[in-house]
């Protein structure tokens, strides 16, 4: 059972770990392993004889807040996720695909944020209210698998913020919405780092009879072209042609 964190704020460089066996676990194992404290076998992370650290510091941020309202927030752990997996990427590429590291990250690193922001709280210390969301706390290796682990999720917006335009600048936008944040990074639009922020731009604030016909135009776009052949500026064009296409009704937002 991961010991559950007092301190609002977390400045640490521990080991990285991953859970043995995470991909055979399901949502109702997590919570009936929370419930029962039944401690979870972690095993930790060496590269070439090194110990893989996960320096992890989440500033003035409070970890253990019970409301994730405000978006800024999230974005700021995102970005702490992000840093403290720098070392990790620096061994290898592989570990950010794997879903023991991520389990281990959810349960041992940021369980009250899974539990507070998608397991509706605690019904008491250490146990979610919630055993379905328990999901949120694993990954896996289909794209909605990655995109729904609450970790995994907050790093793909830092990391693709980071690839579009070299900072985080893109990282709250991109976690405004969580249907847009969905619709973006559970199909090929969100392969492509430029494209994600594009429609983030564009489509974060408006409703869902704008952006959700409108997803669907850019996608169709795209069947009929290359995405790997262009660049910023016909992306930019393709998104802005798919906005007005549905804002003026050219194509039925129903």
């Amino acid at each position: 059972m991961p010991t559950e964190k007092t301190s609002k704020y977390l400045t640490s460089e521990v080991q990285l770990h991953r859970l043995v066996g995470a991909e055979q676990f399901s949502a109702e194992d997590i919570y009936q392993a929370m419930s029962s404290g039944t401690k979870f076998n972690f095993e930790p992370i060496v590269e070439r004889g090194f110990d893989v650290m996960f320096p992890f510091d989440t500033g003035s941020l409070d970890i253990s807040q019970k409301s994730w309202s405000d978006v800024r927030d999230e974005a700021a752990l995102a970005v702490a996720i992000y840093e403290a997996l720098i070392p990790a990427r620096q061994a290898s590429l592989e570990y950010l695909v794997d879903p023991g590291i991520w389990a281990w990250i959810a349960l041992t690193q940021v369980p009250e944020y899974v539990v507070n922001r998608w397991c509706g709280g605690f019904v008491r210390p250490g146990v979610p209210v919630n055993s379905k969301s328990c999901s949120y706390f694993l990954s896996g290796h289909s794209i909605q698998k990655q995109t729904r682990c609450a970790p995994r999720r907050l790093f793909i917006a830092a990391n693709t913020s980071n690839r579009a335009k070299g900072d985080f600048s893109q990282t709250e936008r991109l976690l405004t919405n969580t249907d847009i944040y969905s619709a973006t990074f559970e199909r090929q639009l969100g392969m492509d780092a430029e494209l994600a922020v594009e429609l983030a731009q564009q489509f974060v604030g408006t409703g869902r009879e704008i952006y959700r016909p409108g997803f669907k135009l850019v996608g169709v776009l795209l069947s009929t072209m290359a995405l790997e052949y262009l660049d910023l500026p016909a992306k930019k064009a393709l998104v802005l042609e798919a906005f007005n296409a549905v804002s003026s009704e050219i194509v039925s937002s129903k």
